[in-house]
C-alpha cells in the first residue's frame, strides 16, 4: 500500500485496514462491507458493485494508471480512530494564507483584472512539514459547516500537480495540523459534499460542476456570474448529496472519459457538455485546453451560461421522494395568498359535531384542499397457502403521475373559484411552498414553464373534480391524516347516536314495546349504546324481552281490566278485594281477595302460557331506572358531543362522558323556568269540598289551559301531589319541557 493507492480508494468511498482488507460503506444502510483484499500483485475485488474498479484481480497499474509506479507502504503503528468535528476557525488557525497554487495564479489574475484576494473558496497553505506550502481545498457543505480540506502540492512554475510521492494528504490526517490542535488519535472523515457548494446559498446563479477543485478555481476567475463546484473525484458525482441543486440550472463539464456523468445528467435533467468527450484526449479537462480551438468552443458555452443565454429543456419533472418523510398535512398556501379554495351546496341545518358539521343529505363539494403528502391506494394481490388470490388496496407513496394529477386538480379548482386572479403567478408561489414542505423533490421550472401554460389554456372543466359527501370540516386546527379520519368517525358516530336518541325519547312515555328497527337501529353493532338502552327499557319498564312477550302481556292487561270493570258493576265491598298494579295501567286492578283467579284459570281464559302469567303478576316497574334513562337521554340530546369513543373490533362504541349526577344537575338547570304563580287555595281547601279558583291561575277554561302548556300543568300537578319526591318532579319536568305540550 502507498498513499496514492489509499487516496484512489478513499476517492471512491473505500477504506482499508492494516491487514490489507478493503471495505466499502453502504450509502443506503450505513453499514461497512468487506469487498476486497490486498495481495502481492494488487487488490483482488470479490464484490460486484465496486465501480470504477473491476471484479477480480486489479493490478496497481489498473488502479493508478500505467504511468504510476507502486512503492510499498509500511503501515504506521495502530491508532485509535475517532470522529472529530473541525471548525472553520481551526482551519484558519492551523494554516497560512500563502500557497503554491495562489503564487502560480497571481500574475494571471492581475492580467484578468480579478482580485485573487477575495479567495471565495478560502484556499490556504500548509504551514510546515513535508507538504509545507501545499494548497488546501476546504470542503464546506451547503449548511456552511467545515468538514475537512484536501491538501495537494502544485508546482509554482507550471501550476500542475506534483507527481512525486506523498504529494497530497487531508487536513484531518496531516500530522503537523493534528499536533497543533492537540489531537493524538486517528481521525476518519467522510467527505460527502461538493467542493464549493457553500457558495450556492443565497443566490440564483447558474451552477457548473467539474471534477477537479483546481478547475473550479480557475474557471471562477474567468466567469464570476457562475458558481463552479467540484466533485473531487471522477466517480463521486453519483454518490454526493445534491438535494440543494433541485430547481437550479445545473451544467456539467466532465473530463474526457467520464461516461457516467452523461447518464447522471440525463437522470437528473442536468445539461452536460460533450465537447471534451468528442474532441479531447483521454483524461483531459477544461484547463488543459486554454488558448486552443477546443478551449474556444468551451468558452462559448460558458459565456452563454454566464449571460443566462443557454437554457436546456425543462421537459423532465425529475420527481422523487425525499429521504426524510413527513406525516403532516401539506396544503398549498391559500390563506397567505387570500384565495378561495372551497365551495359546496349543502342545505339544511347540520348536526354540529366537535370538528365537523354532519348533514342529513349528501351535497356536492369542490375543494382545492388537497393533501399532497397523502399516500395513494394501489390495487394489489397475494396468493394464500390454498392458492387463492387475495386482492386488496395497498397504500404507497404517490408517484410522479399521481403528484401531477393532484397539482392539476388544485390549479384548475383555484382558477375556477378565483376567476379575477393571476393564476399562473399565484400558483407559482404555491409550487415553491410545495417544494419546501412536501415529501417530494421535483423540477419547479418544468411545472411553471411547461405545465401551467397548458392547464391555463382553453376551457377550464372542473366537473370531474366534484365530490359528494355529507360533512364539512369546521375545526380551525390542522391535523394529520390519521387524526382527521378519527375525528370524522367520532363526529359521525355522535350524529348517529343523536339521531337514534331523538327517535327513542318520545317512546319512553308510551309504555309500548320499542322495536330497535323502529328507531333506525339495524343491529347491535350499529350502536351498542342505544341498543342497550332499548333492551333495558323493554325489560325493566315493560318486563319484556321480545315483542311476542309484550303482546301476551297486553292480552293479560286486557283480561285484568275486564275483571276490574265487572267487579265495579257488582259494587262489592272494596275491603274484600286485593289490589294489583301492572306496568300497563296506573290504577290498581281489583280482584276478589278470596277468589283471585288462579294461574290455571287465567291460562284457560287467556290461553297465555303460565310462565308469562307469573312474570306479569310478579313484575314491578323499575321507576328509578326509567327516570335515570329519561334524564340521560335528555342530557345527551342537549349535549350531543359529550360522549366517549372506544374503538373495538373495527367499530366505534360510545358512552356518556359525564357522570349521571352531573347530567341530572344540568337537566334541572336547563328546564328550571320561572315558577308559576301558585294558587292561593291551601292544600286542605283543595282536597275538601269545592275549590274557589277566582284568584288562581287555574281560573280558566279548557282551551286556555291547553294553550298554557307544560308549566301550567307542572304547577297544578305539584300542588295536588304534595307527596311527590324530587325525582318525581324531575321526571315530570323532563317530560313537559321536552314535549313542549300539555300532559294528557
Amino acid at each position: 500500500m502507498n498513499t496514492e493507492i489509499l487516496n484512489k480508494l478513499w476517492e471512491h468511498n473505500f477504506t482499508t485496514t492494516e491487514r490489507g482488507i478493503v471495505n466499502r460503506r453502504s450509502e443506503r444502510t450505513g453499514r461497512t462491507k468487506k469487498v476486497g483484499q490486498f495481495n502481492d500483485s494488487g487488490i483482488f475485488f470479490f464484490a460486484q458493485n465496486i465501480f470504477p474498479f473491476k471484479q477480480g484481480q486489479n493490478s496497481y497499474k489498473d488502479i493508478l494508471g500505467k504511468e504510476q509506479k507502486y512503492v510499498p507502504y509500511i503501515p504506521p503503528i495502530k491508532q485509535k480512530k475517532s470522529e472529530y468535528n473541525f471548525t472553520f476557525e481551526q482551519y484558519l488557525k492551523t494554516t497560512k494564507k500563502k500557497n503554491h497554487l495562489s503564487t502560480y495564479l497571481s500574475p494571471y489574475v492581475k492580467n484578468l483584472g480579478s482580485d485573487i484576494k477575495s479567495n471565495p473558496y478560502d484556499l490556504r497553505g500548509v504551514k510546515s512539514g513535508y507538504l509545507e506550502g501545499a494548497t488546501l481545498f476546504p470542503y464546506i457543505n451547503y449548511d456552511n459547516n467545515f468538514i475537512t480540506a484536501k491538501i495537494v502540492r502544485y508546482s509554482t512554475v507550471t501550476g500542475k500537480r506534483s507527481k512525486e510521492e506523498f504529494s497530497n494528504n487531508w487536513f484531518h490526517a496531516y500530522k503537523q495540523i493534528k499536533e497543533e490542535l492537540g489531537i493524538k488519535s486517528q481521525i476518519t472523515k467522510k467527505v460527502d459534499c461538493f467542493f464549493g457548494e457553500h457558495l450556492l446559498r443565497y443566490n440564483n446563479k447558474p451552477v457548473v460542476i467539474v471534477e477537479a477543485e483546481k478547475t473550479a478555481l480557475f474557471l471562477s476567475l474567468l466567469f464570476e456570474e457562475i458558481i463552479f463546484i467540484a466533485t473531487g473525484g471522477l466517480g463521486k458525482l453519483g454518490s454526493l448529496e445534491h438535494d440543494f441543486l433541485i430547481n437550479r440550472e445545473v451544467f456539467l463539464f466532465p473530463d474526457n472519459g467520464a461516461k457516467e456523468w452523461f447518464k447522471i445528467a440525463e437522470e437528473r435533467n442536468w445539461w452536460c457538455s460533450t465537447i471534451l468527450e468528442n474532441e479531447g484526449t483521454k483524461g483531459s479537462d477544461i484547463v488543459d485546453y486554454f488558448d486552443t480551438e477546443i478551449g474556444e468552443k468551451l468558452n462559448i458555452e460558458l459565456t452563454r451560461i454566464s449571460k443566462e443565454e443557454l437554457h436546456f429543456s425543462s421537459a423532465n419533472l425529475n420527481f422523487r421522494l425525499k429521504k426524510k418523510q413527513s406525516k403532516r398535512y401539506c396544503l398549498p398556501t391559500f390563506s397567505e395568498l387570500k384565495l378561495t379554495r372551497y365551495c359546496d351546496n349543502a342545505e339544511g341545518p347540520p348536526f354540529r359535531g366537535s370538528s365537523f358539521n354532519i348533514y342529513n343529505k349528501k351535497f356536492e363539494v369542490l375543494s382545492a384542499n388537497i393533501d399532497f403528502n397523502k399516500w395513494q391506494e394501489m390495487p394489489s394481490e397475494f396468493t394464500n397457502s390454498e392458492g387463492n388470490k387475495i386482492r386488496f388496496l395497498k397504500k404507497v407513496a404517490p408517484d410522479a403521475s399521481e403528484f401531477l394529477n393532484r397539482l392539476e386538480k388544485c390549479f384548475r379548482i383555484v382558477k375556477f373559484l378565483n376567476p379575477e386572479q393571476n393564476h399562473q403567478e399565484l400558483f407559482s408561489e404555491m409550487i415553491k411552498s410545495l417544494a419546501e414542505n412536501s415529501n417530494y423533490i421535483f423540477n419547479e421550472r418544468h411545472i411553471i414553464e411547461e405545465l401551467l401554460p397548458v392547464w391555463d389554456n382553453g376551457k377550464n372543466d372542473v366537473s370531474e373534480y366534484y365530490k359528494s359527501r355529507n360533512w364539512r370540516f369546521v375545526s380551525k386546527h390542522d391535523v394529520g391524516d390519521t387524526e382527521f379520519l378519527k375525528m370524522l368517525s367520532n363526529d359521525r358516530k355522535a350524529e348517529q347516536t343523536n339521531k337514534l336518541l331523538k327517535q327513542l325519547y318520545p317512546l319512553l312515555n308510551g309504555f309500548q314495546y320499542i322495536n330497535t328497527k323502529d328507531i333506525g337501529l339495524k343491529n347491535k353493532e350499529h350502536n351498542t349504546y342505544v341498543w342497550g338502552l332499548v333492551k333495558d327499557y323493554n325489560q325493566k319498564v315493560l318486563g319484556c324481552k321480545t315483542i311476542n312477550q309484550f303482546h301476551k302481556m297486553v292480552v293479560l292487561q286486557e283480561y285484568f281490566s275486564f275483571i276490574e270493570e265487572k267487579s265495579s258493576l257488582l259494587e262489592l265491598n272494596e275491603g274484600g278485594f286485593q289490589k294489583f298494579r301492572t306496568p300497563y295501567k296506573e290504577p290498581y286492578i281489583v280482584c276478589e281477595k278470596s277468589g283471585t283467579p288462579s294461574i290455571n284459570v287465567i291460562n284457560e281464559n287467556t290461553l297465555i302460557d303460565k310462565k308469562t302469567i307469573r312474570e306479569f303478576l310478579n313484575f314491578n316497574i323499575d321507576e328509578e331506572f326509567l327516570l335515570n334513562l329519561k334524564v340521560t337521554v335528555k342530557f345527551l340530546l342537549d349535549n350531543p358531543n359529550d360522549l366517549e369513543f372506544k374503538r373495538l373490533n373495527r367499530r366505534i362504541e360510545v358512552l356518556p362522558s359525564k357522570s349521571f349526577e352531573y347530567m341530572k344537575k344540568e337537566v334541572l338547570r336547563v328546564i328550571e323556568g320561572k315558577p308559576e304563580e301558585l294558587i292561593k287555595a291551601t292544600a286542605n281547601e283543595a282536597f275538601s269540598g269545592d275549590l274557589d279558583f277566582t284568584n288562581s291561575i287555574l281560573n280558566c277554561d279548557d282551551e286556555e289551559a291547553q294553550n298554557r302548556g307544560g308549566k301550567f300543568l307542572y304547577s297544578w300537578t305539584v300542588f295536588n301531589n304534595p307527596e311527590m319526591t324530587d325525582i318525581d318532579k324531575l321526571y315530570l319536568k323532563a317530560d313537559l319541557n321536552y314535549s313542549g305540550s300539555m300532559a294528557q
